[in-house]
């Protein structure tokens, strides 16, 4: 076992800093170097945030499944590995619990969420495993930040174990209602587990308040300004929409091969005037089904084109999550069939459909290529693939049609909308875009650019680990903060994070926005 940091006379939390997701962003074969992954979904926060990380002196800490390698800690730059083993039973019970209930449940039960205690078990199990690890490999007085809702029990266990651990953790995807979280039989754990972090950070405010709302209710904690009053201490909520590596982006889709690849796959598509990308994971809550329905609706009344639009869909899946996911996949390739079988010209059919479980080399010529990104999620987080789309348009074009429910329609607020419940009301939304004028595209993708610009990844993670740092979780009995917040001198440190975090990889590391990770 190695030790995340040498141990000195004043430890400083800030060099004792472990970052923990569920799986490591890293493939460590037998008798090979480690490399960082390659994202396989779009705007991976994860494999970003470790590449971005390697010259910041700190420790992560990630699940590894025992067939992966040696499964032993490494470093990549200054950044040092600490992978937790977990075997076949334990990752497919722990998988099935975060797909088949957390998922859909936190996602409005779009589709309905599955009860089953060996589920729940395995998920317990893999949180314990989690909090052994960081048990052992975690200095004294050491920050963790846990940025999966894979692990939302580890606070808490941390909590009753070393006291002296300052905690973090993010929820990726949305917190839902009271209403709906009293569904799972667990709800009482699942929110004791979050009560152990000092800082709880959400994706929009609707979500902190619905976990606000929930542990007020359920387990009688009071309100604080900012979080909850817990007897001796308070926890801290807030929102940290996600974001992704924006210059990265940029800068990789600036190149010339990225231009090339935008005129050949143009070409190749049969030079269409207009080119619509979707580019989501294969989920329930995608929408996929119903984007396509309405792009049939369009072609049947000519309102759209098939002999010059093209709609290329592309659909992510990681292997763990292909199971299960077959009626989904076979509905939308009957569907995709049916489009091209009455409209597709010969050689060139309207919609081109990629299932993939890894991210294409040539997603930055993609999205320079096409004229509108279309993410029009039924529920959605942030609806990061529009994001990455922002970042990688070279100038005052390109448009984006945009879910109202995904979390980032708070945020890209001059992108075009609709509920994609209501086909008509995202068809016309679709015609406006395609038939919008120049002008109108440049004024509303200048705001576009500027806010993914102005709060990219860098501005993500130093935001959250700022207020994690400078939180002081322990009150007196008079209500008093007692526990001292970190030192100016400290704080200073902390505001070059950014700066750490913007030497991503160069474009040697591939062309695709998620191969920037």
């Amino acid at each position: 076992m190695v030790v995340a940091f040498q141990s000195s006379a004043n430890p400083s939390p800030w060099d004792a800093l472990l970052v923990v997701s569920y799986q490591l962003p890293v493939h460590t074969p037998e008798q090979a170097e480690p490399v960082f992954h390659r994202g396989s979904t779009p705007g991976n926060r994860i494999d970003a945030l470790a590449a971005g990380m390697r010259h910041q002196r700190a420790t992560w800490v990630g699940g590894c499944h025992v067939t992966d390698g040696p499964g032993v800690p490494f470093s990549q730059g200054q950044l040092n590995f600490e992978p937790v083993l977990l075997s076949c039973t334990e990752r497919a019970a722990c998988d099935e619990f975060c797909h088949h209930t957390l998922w859909p449940l936190y996602h409005d039960i779009i589709a309905h969420p599955e009860f089953r205690q060996s589920g729940w078990a395995g998920y317990e199990t893999v949180n314990r495993r989690f909090a052994d690890r960081i048990v052992e490999v975690a200095e004294r007085g050491a920050t963790v930040w846990i940025l999966d809702h894979h692990l939302q029990l580890v606070p808490a266990l941390l909590r009753e174990r070393r006291p002296d651990l300052r905690i973090g953790i993010f929820i990726d995807i949305p917190f839902p209602p009271m209403e709906l979280l009293y569904h799972l039989p667990w709800h009482r754990e699942l929110l004791q587990g979050l009560l152990g972090a000092d800082l709880l950070g959400f994706q929009l405010p609707r979500h902190q308040q619905n976990f606000i709302e929930a542990a007020q209710v359920t387990l009688g904690h009071p309100m604080h300004p900012g979080g909850l009053h817990l007897g001796t201490r308070h926890l801290r909520t807030a929102t940290y929409p996600m974001a992704v590596q924006t210059r990265a982006l940029s800068l990789v889709a600036a190149q010339p091969e990225a231009a090339e690849q935008a005129q050949t796959i143009r070409a190749l598509l049969g030079d269409p005037r207009v080119l619509l990308l979707a580019f989501d994971q294969l989920d329930c809550t995608a929408g996929i089904h119903e984007r396509l329905q309405a792009f049939e609706d369009l072609i049947k009344r000519r309102e759209l084109d098939p002999r010059d639009t093209v709609l290329v869909q592309i659909a992510t899946t990681s292997d763990e999550e292909r199971v299960g996911k077959s009626k989904m996949r076979d509905d939308i390739d009957r569907l995709v069939g049916r489009i091209n079988g009455d409209a597709a010209r010969f050689g060139h059919p309207p919609v081109i459909y990629v299932h993939s479980t890894g991210a294409d080399a040539t997603m930055a010529g993609l999205y320079r290529a096409a004229d509108l990104l279309l993410s029009t999620p039924l529920r959605d987080g942030m609806s990061l693939a529009a994001k990455e789309y922002i970042a990688c348009r070279q100038a005052d074009d390109g448009a984006v049609v945009l879910s109202t429910l995904s979390g980032a329609a708070e945020q890209l607020t001059s992108a075009y909308e609709a509920n994609p419940y209501d086909l008509e009301a995202l068809k016309a939304c679709l015609l406006r875009a395609v038939h919008s004028t120049a002008e109108d595209r440049a004024t509303r993708m200048r705001a576009l650019r500027k806010q993914v610009a102005d709060n990219d990844l860098a501005r993500w993670a130093y935001r959250f680990l700022r207020d994690l740092g400078s939180h002081s979780s322990e009150v007196s009995c008079s209500g008093h903060e007692t526990h001292p917040t970190l030192e100016l001198p400290l704080m200073d440190r902390v505001k070059g994070y950014p700066s750490a975090l913007r030497r991503w990889p160069g474009h040697s590391t591939g062309g695709s926005s998620a191969s920037l990770s």
